[in-house]
Parts: C-alpha cells; structure tokens; sequence
C-alpha cells in the first residue's frame, strides 16, 4: 500500500505545470562525492554486516543530467555449522540521470543503472547483474539542510522476482562544499544505513 501512495505521488508531481521549468537554479548540488560507514542487515543471516559506502554525482556542463557512481562493501563472520565463516558482499551501481527542477526549493531525478552484486564466502564467489530505474525527490528546506526521498525497481538476472526499494536521507552542509549524511535503504530481503561526509564543488 506504502508503496502505491508513493507511486502516485510521484506520478502526481509529474503532471504539474511546475514539471516543465527545467532551468531553474536551486541550489541543490549535482556534483559532490561521499564516503561513510554502512550497516547493512540480510534475512536468513544473525549477524549484520558492516563496511563503507561511497558515491559519487557529477552533472554534464549547466545540463540536467548527471552521472552516479556507487559502491559498498561490507562483511560479517558467519557462525555456521562447519565454523566461523568469513562473508564479503559487494555491491555496484553505475547510472544517469536528469533533473527536473519542480520549484525553487524541489527537484525531481529520474535515474536509470546498472547494478552487479557479488558475494565471497572464503575462497568461492557468485555475483548477479541487473539493472535499476528509479526516481528520486531532493528538497531544500533550508540552504543547509536537504531532505530527499527515493523509490527503485531493482532487476537482477538470478533473482525469481524483481522488487521495489526506497531510500530516505538527509545532508546537512556546514560550508559551501562539506556537509554530513545519513540515509537509510530497504529492500525486500534486505536493509542498510550509512551515515558519512561529502565533499563538494
């Protein structure tokens, strides 16, 4: 049902009159890296695993599109019934996106990427490719404080069934080009928060 309403919030957005402004300046940035701390928890496992999480967004020239970069890597010691086992999980996500800008404070990103997931379990690996499409709300409440909101179809080649994810995050700048982060992901089987620091240009 959640997310159904988000659905159609976002298809609401879409048919405003504010979706065609595509020029203006709000002041959110599209060109910035990060790097922080993740936490990330997996059904069918006790324990969580842990590592980092970096990013990063660059836009093309003074166009609306722009290019992301992600990747995390996390592990865990796994008691199993041979033993403490070593567990090492890796995930890519290299995509484009425009934005539109919905008003002086609000843009809206369509995203579209390639995802490769690769897990280790001491000296055997397996990894899964697919792809996602997403949209991702950005709003500025104030010049230092961005809130934003993202819903993603994710596709993996292996998987039985696609899924549907969402994020939700924060930053919060203390000068023109740091500020500081947190988000939080679900998925279906899956969920993660990173809290972290970006820089800015």
């Amino acid at each position: 049902m959640k997310r159904n309403i988000s659905a159609l919030a976002i298809a609401a957005l879409l048919s405003t009159s504010a979706f065609a402004d595509e020029s203006t300046d709000n002041g959110l940035s599209y060109r910035h890296a990060g790097i922080g701390y993740t936490q990330l928890e997996v059904d069918g496992f006790n324990e969580d695993f842990s590592g980092f999480k970096g990013h990063l967004v660059q836009s093309f020239g003074s166009s609306n599109f722009y290019v992301t970069l992600k990747h995390s890597y996390t592990s865990a010691t796994v008691d199993t019934w041979i033993g403490d086992v070593d567990v090492d999980m890796t995930l890519g996500d290299y995509g484009v996106g425009y934005a539109f800008n919905l008003n002086p404070s609000l843009d809206l990103g369509i995203e579209a990427a390639l995802v490769r997931i690769k897990g280790e379990v001491e000296n055997a690996s397996a990894s899964d490719d697919g792809y996602r499409v997403g949209a991702l709300l950005r709003y500025a409440t104030t010049p230092a404080l961005e809130l934003y909101a993202g819903l993603d179809y994710v596709d993996l080649s292996d998987a039985d069934d696609s899924e549907t994810a969402y994020r939700v995050g924060a930053k919060y700048a203390f000068t023109k080009m740091f500020a500081v982060t947190a988000e939080l992901n679900e998925f279906a089987d899956a969920s993660a928060w990173v809290v972290g620091a970006e820089f800015r240009w």
